[in-house]
């Protein structure tokens, strides 16, 4: 294993986490692109929460000759926000990005969010845009663009998740002063993002496109049904009692979300293409 050293660039790691339902292909794919990086990671945490196939495993060991991983195991599958509270604990670094096991990072991405870093030390967390496909890699169909400045971030934090999650590079002492990762899906990033803004954390988005995201129906079919809505409520409502939002912005958000999951898949797809994607 080569250790890594970027000496214009701090030290990092690089958070992931893979569970039994991830395809091979993709979690190949996804390990390639960081291996690609121009500025590659010191540490590379990849949590397995749960057991695992064995052509998932089979890659960990083909990827554990190419990259710094550390393996940290879960007895049970636990979620994703309970792997990533417990795989963030054992990143060796205080700079930490966020890479998903089925994403591919642009071969810049690292560097661009380290020069930002470094241009602006007080800053704790820095997204970027992503480009959205569904087989294809080189066949974009969309991109979900979040604002730049601080003061952008802010304002659409009260709307929308302000940061695309797979993009994210942050400092892991902020994100534990915000209380880190918590059990509960499917918005424990965005939960997170908006506890970070309340305590007065310092955020920005790069205008480039950092990581190319999969999408496929399943996207859609996740944000429907009664059990999403309660949890999307649940959520709104810690917005409201933390004096984020307004009772007027909690009532809006809830009436348009319950319009959103009462919609079939085909129609909520065309929603989110219109109104919450840019398309290509």
């Amino acid at each position: 294993m080569n250790n890594y050293s970027n000496s214009k660039y701090p030290l990092f790691s690089v958070l992931m986490s893979i569970y039994y339902k991830e395809k091979a292909d993709f979690f190949r794919v996804a390990l390639e692109s960081i291996c690609q990086q121009s500025v590659k990671p010191n540490d590379v945490v990849v949590v397995v929460d749960g057991p695992i196939p064995e052509d998932l495993e089979f890659i960990i060991s083909q990827f554990e000759q190419k990259l710094p991983i550390n393996v940290v195991r879960l007895p049970v599958n636990k979620g994703l926000g309970y792997a990533l509270s417990k795989g963030l604990l054992y990143t060796k670094y205080d700079i930490v990005a966020r890479a998903d096991s089925d994403d591919i990072n642009d071969e810049n991405r690292f560097e661009i969010q380290l020069n930002k870093l470094l241009k602006n030390p007080q800053l704790s967390i820095i997204g970027g845009q992503v480009a959205e496909f569904n087989t294809n890699p080189t066949i974009i169909e969309s991109q979900r663009i979040v604002p730049i400045t601080e003061r952008e971030i802010y304002k659409f934090a009260k709307r929308r998740s302000p940061f695309n999650h797979p993009t994210v590079l942050f400092r892991k002492s902020a994100i534990l002063q915000a209380g880190g990762y918590i059990d509960f899906p499917p918005f424990e990033d965005y939960h997170l993002w908006v506890r970070l803004l309340i305590t007065g954390h310092l955020s920005a988005n790069v205008p480039e496109v950092l990581v190319k995201m999969r999408l496929g129906n399943k996207l859609y079919q996740r944000r429907g049904g009664v059990k999403y809505l309660l949890k999307y409520i649940e959520l709104r409502s810690y917005f409201y009692r933390s004096h984020f939002i307004s009772v007027i912005e909690y009532i809006r958000s809830v009436l348009l979300m319950t319009i959103n999951i009462m919609l079939p898949v085909k129609l909520r797809k065309v929603a989110y293409s219109v109104f919450l994607r840019r398309q290509k």
